[in-house]
């Protein structure tokens, strides 16, 4: 449980006030999980910013602090107390505000007014929820690699590029027409990529969470045809004058057995997907690397 109150990229698998709002960006900071991870929000069209930012991390307390600076300035303290209960745990959620007003600083995350009780309920019945399925199903890994003719530097700022994953995805033929949208910064860490077409490609996103030195981590949920949600690794590793690329991906399926991976890739298809993406980069990173040399 611990893993899911300290680390905010899981906030939005549960959080009563996660909404699917394109126009809600996101940056996350600071590490992955635990005292100091954190991510910044802000809406242009509702005018809400703020920030929300773990305190501290153990397995039987987690500590959150939620910080609205529009419209109106305030900091709600949200505490979790995990107390093991015959095989599972029980979650106690409290929040407080100075002078009372966690409704004011709930709302301006929600958009609308909210009842403080019934949605601190609500998403810890969606925590509960979020939880049990995630203990109950069947988790899957693929890895690929492939050597790339360019420096290592160049392979992690194409792929840390979210904006052009199309360039070198497979699936894109599949519907020329499918919408997309982008939120968040054009690179690095907090950069989201939303999309939504026919059955063949589905709809999702793809965040990016993190760009550390060799390596690349994003973050992708898939919500049709299936929901399923899955991490990618990118690491970059000279070799020769080159990169190798080693690519993995680890999900988790769904009851009836199935995930998704970017596009809605079927996790039996994803290795060969991943072959032809990746042969895809290769030739467009090539590419450049010699139009920039001539």
């Amino acid at each position: 449980m611990q893993a899911r109150l300290d680390t905010p990229q899981r906030w939005m698998t549960w959080s009563p006030w996660e909404r699917p709002d394109p126009d809600l960006q996101r940056i996350f900071e600071g590490p992955v999980s635990g005292a100091g991870a954190s991510y910044a929000f802000w809406d242009g069209e509702q005018g809400s910013a703020g920030r929300l930012t773990v305190l501290s991390a153990s397995p039987d307390q987690v500590q959150v602090r939620f910080r609205v600076d529009k419209p109106q300035a305030t900091a709600t303290d949200f505490e979790f107390r995990l107390t093991p209960e015959g095989k599972g745990t029980r979650v106690t959620w409290i929040a407080t505000s100075a002078g009372g007003r966690v409704r004011a600083a709930l709302a301006a995350l929600a958009g609308r007014p909210v009842a403080n009780a019934a949605e601190l309920e609500q998403g810890l019945s969606r925590l509960k929820t979020v939880a049990e399925a995630a203990a109950a199903i069947e988790t899957w890994h693929a890895e690929r690699s492939a050597t790339i003719d360019a420096r290592p530097e160049a392979v992690v700022a194409r792929i840390a590029d979210i904006r052009f994953w199309i360039d070198w995805s497979p699936r894109e033929i599949l519907d020329r027409g499918m919408k997309e949208q982008f939120a968040g910064p054009a690179t690095g860490a907090g950069a989201t990529y939303y999309w939504q077409g026919k059955t063949e490609v589905g709809s999702g996103r793809a965040t990016l969470i993190s760009v550390a030195g060799n390596k690349v981590q994003v973050e992708v949920e898939v919500e049709r045809p299936s929901p399923s949600s899955s991490d990618y690794l990118f690491t970059v590793e000279p070799e020769g004058k080159g990169a190798l690329v080693t690519w993995s991906i680890s999900g988790e399926k769904d009851a009836a057995g199935k995930a998704f991976g970017f596009f809605a890739v079927p996790a039996e298809e994803i290795e060969s997907d991943m072959d032809k993406s990746l042969a895809r980069l290769k030739t467009l990173v090539e590419t450049e690397a010699k139009v920039a040399a001539n």
